[in-house]
């Protein structure tokens, strides 16, 4: 189990504040919830505040300053920033619960009955790799947003009394076989607040206990007994000073007296108090420790700090001393950002509608629906642009689901069209080769002078030149880099470095992939064109939906499309895949002409047919294709919808601005889904902006100069989900972040308009300050009775069982923490 699982686990556990919708009533017929208010939680409780972020805001940017004018969306949104430093691992689990509570907004919700949210897990996984699986160029299908279908219940007796929220948050179904129980683990969580957290008590006054339950069969016990392998408090706590404390603690696995999860072990606790209200000062203690199997890891740190600088001291040896002391600027530091939003530049128009200057930017991604489960009972989903996600995995063609409109109080039925593939236009950009001076590629293919077939990373060199630089293997976090490889598989004979420029003849078509620019690249070699002159080529890519303009105008129901390359046959069954000596079989061999197909639209899926093969449907969906290394799906080359001037040229088709590829398989991602309602509208979602964007020192939160120059290609999908910059591993870390933090105000161009930029979830990292933390003392905080470190005997329990999970049958309350 990685680490980054294990947090999504512990994440998964929580829930906390804010909004309203239906649910119990007083006896006067008035909601109780406007009679009695919730009481909200703290956004964070790192150890150290964030500190204004003077690198970032209007100053360089006159456009901002229209955008703050009170008012705005640009003004108004909140922004969450908290700080990182390696002494606070252990408080990662808090802050991601925190993150997550916030999707909740049980205090809001408070008497308002059980209700269910959905919960997007993926927004609060910060400092995990969230490189794109596209880099591994098998699939361009986009992935549906993924959501989990928490079930809660906020109360509150009167305006005196306590709040208590009772969250229960399933884990992943089990399949036939035996699973991991870590992941199933379904987490009850009970939180308790006292009193709200406002600016004279920032933490408030509350208790959350959570614990992870499995059922016995899954460790080999008793099936329909609950067990316990995950199980933690956190709590305020009311010291004798009156300054502001919180304690926390949390045991998984095999921690556990009595759980056996096959080597599986953290333990993890913090005990914070703060020297006032304002968290200028305070002091700390962190402890974490992992195993897993042979592999096991642990560290102590003791920290002080104040308004200046921090200073931390790591016990390395268990006898509670620092080893090692290490002085942090509170003052200076490095922004990383977890998710932007976008605001209208100007006055205008957008998607159809009248948008003022400083509006955030909003798109119609999708909506949630309800459906019949298999088995019984009633099913959450959500359908978007991108596809769609059910509890239950993927709903099959000809299910029905059910939307709630909040707005007019009523339900629309649809139909669920699942068509055998999906049909990707893709758009050429043109560039000057020199403008990517200095950016990573990657490149499969054979090295120039080693003759070794591989993968290799490529930068364009001061001469237009591509120059091989490493090369690289897949591993568990991303590709892993050498400057030198084994050329003849002799372990004896020292390995030889691969450094090279690649020599390529005229009319030679390379291939490239970006991860800045999220696709290939398109390069021709021309003999006749000077290097500063050279081109190449990459793409936009976006789905062709049953309601495409461009191609189903009209009355239009179909077109013909032309084929020069990887033109896949129509009607494959298993039998052809077997039967393949290699990929080839599965293709019709170019002699001259191009292959004829039919794009068509019919009960709101898009179909491609072959005309070579008396229309045969060109399908892979529910065929295994792995014997032929196609387990992510099979596609065609580029098609486009006249033919090519001359067929003796079938390469030009590469130089088409405008192109369409179809792709298919028995994944998911490989088959477009499309909604139906009776009347036979498909339903329609706003396709994410895509903004081509080259990046400036100007525009760097950090004045990071490294990336001056690069190039991106972004996608925008509403608020919080601006993506498209490649990840790129800390030094010295196992943490993740952008390779690139925008500043507030940076601008962006997409569909001629302009629009700008606004971090609402980043992180602070302290940079070192030798010889600051003068002021400072940590000699005597591992042995401070005030700061012990709670254990297990310090959990407190959750009060109520998985078999006491209410039946929630009306559709989501809360998604993505708006109140529906």
């Amino acid at each position: 189990m990685t680490r980054g699982i294990l947090s999504a686990l512990l994440g998964a556990a929580l829930v906390g504040g804010c909004s309203s919708g239906g649910g119990g009533s007083d006896d006067d017929g008035g909601s109780l919830s406007d009679l009695i208010e919730g009481l909200t939680m703290p956004s964070n409780m790192s150890v150290v505040t964030a500190q204004d972020d003077g690198g970032s805001g209007p100053a360089a940017f006159k456009q901002v300053e229209a955008l703050t004018d009170p008012g705005t969306d640009y003004s108004s949104d909140p922004v969450n920033a908290y700080v990182y430093d390696a002494s606070m691992e252990s408080l990662d689990t808090v802050n991601m619960i925190l993150c997550l509570m916030a999707q909740t907004r049980a205090s809001q919700m408070v008497n308002e009955g059980a209700y269910i949210a959905l919960v997007n897990e993926d927004k609060c996984e910060q400092g995990q790799n969230q490189s794109s699986t596209g880099s591994t160029g098998q699939s361009s299908g986009g992935q549906a947003t993924e959501f989990n279908t928490w079930t809660i219940v906020s109360t509150r007796e009167s305006s005196t009394s306590p709040q208590v929220v009772k969250i229960w948050v399933p884990g992943e179904a089990r399949g036939d076989g035996p699973g991991d129980p870590m992941d199933e683990q379904t987490i009850l969580v009970e939180v308790t607040v006292d009193e709200a957290a406002g600016e004279e008590n920032p933490f408030g006054s509350f208790s959350m206990n959570f614990t992870g339950v499995v059922d016995g069969s899954a460790l080999g016990g008793s099936q329909g007994t609950e067990v316990a392998i995950m199980t933690g408090t956190l709590q305020t706590v009311d010291n004798s000073e009156g300054q502001p404390q919180f304690r926390y603690v949390n045991l998984s696995g095999d921690a556990l007296p009595d759980v056996s999860t096959a080597g599986f072990s953290m333990e993890e606790a913090a005990s914070v108090i703060l020297d006032d209200a304002d968290g200028t000062g305070g002091v700390a203690l962190t402890e974490r420790s992992e195993s897993f199997g042979m592999e096991q890891r642990s560290s102590t740190f003791a920290i002080a700090f104040n308004s200046d600088n921090l200073l931390r001291g790591k016990d390395d040896t268990g006898d509670g001393n620092a080893d090692a002391q290490q002085c942090l600027s509170r003052t200076d530091f490095d922004t990383q950002v977890w998710s932007y939003n976008l605001y209208h530049g100007a006055d205008g128009t957008f998607n159809g509608r009248a948008v003022t200057e400083g509006e955030r930017v909003e798109m119609n991604s999708g909506f949630p629906f309800t459906y019949a489960r298999d088995g019984g009972g009633q099913g959450y989903g959500w359908a978007g642009y991108h596809g769609l996600w059910a509890e239950q995995g993927g709903l099959p063609d000809g299910s029905s689901v059910n939307r709630f409109d909040y707005d007019t109080d009523t339900t629309t039925a649809y139909t669920v069209r699942v068509a055998p593939g999906k049909m990707i236009r893709r758009t050429a950009n043109v560039e000057l080769l020199s403008s990517f001076q200095g950016e990573d590629f990657q490149f499969w293919g054979q090295h120039p002078t080693l003759m070794l077939d591989g993968q290799w990373r490529v930068t364009v060199n001061g001469g237009n030149d591509f120059a091989i630089v490493s090369t690289f293997e897949w591993g568990e976090n991303g590709p892993e880099m050498s400057e030198t490889i084994d050329h003849d598989n002799d372990e004896n004979t020292a390995e030889v470095a691969v450094a090279a420029t690649l020599s390529l003849n005229d009319n030679d078509h390379m291939w490239f992939w970006s991860d800045s620019l999220g696709g290939n690249i398109n390069y021709v070699h021309d003999v006749s064109v000077a290097a500063g002159e050279r081109e190449v080529i990459f793409y936009l890519e976006e789905f062709v939906g049953p309601g495409d303009d461009g191609l189903f105008a009209g009355d239009t129901t179909s077109v013909t499309l032309y084929c020069y390359e990887r033109c896949l046959k129509g009607g494959l069954t298993q039998g052809d895949v077997d039967g393949a000596t290699s990929e080839q079989d599965l293709y019709y061999e170019y002699v001259g002409t191009p292959f004829q197909y039919t794009l068509s639209v019919a009960d709101g899926k898009v179909v491609l047919s072959d005309d070579n093969a008396a229309d045969a449907v060109v399908s892979a969906a529910g065929l295994d294709l792995q014997s032929l290394g196609f387990d992510w799906g099979i596609n065609t080359g580029e098609m486009v919808t006249s033919p090519l001037a001359d067929p003796g040229r079938p390469w030009e088709v590469y130089s088409e601005t405008v192109t369409l590829r179809w792709e298919t398989g028995a994944n998911e991602w490989n088959q477009m889904v499309t909604l139906v309602d009776g009347s036979g509208n498909v339903a329609s979602f706003d396709r994410p902006l895509q903004i081509t964007y080259t990046h400036s020192t100007a525009n760097d939160a950090n004045a990071d100069a490294s990336r001056d120059g690069d190039k991106f290609l972004l996608e925008y999908a509403g608020p919080g989900q601006l993506w498209g910059f490649p990840w790129e591993q800390a030094d010295d870390s196992d943490r993740w972040h952008a390779a690139v933090t925008l500043k507030d105000g940076a601008e962006l161009t997409a569909d001629s308009r302009t629009f700008v930029v606004k971090a609402i979830e980043k992180e602070q990292s302290m940079q070192e300050d030798d010889g600051g933390c003068g002021a400072l003392n940590i000699a005597t905080l591992f042995n401070d009775p005030a700061l012990d470190l709670p254990d297990g005997d310090d959990v407190g329990s959750v009060s109520f069982t998985l078999a006491d999970k209410p039946t929630v049958t009306d559709a989501p309350a809360v998604i993505e923490g708006e109140i529906q």
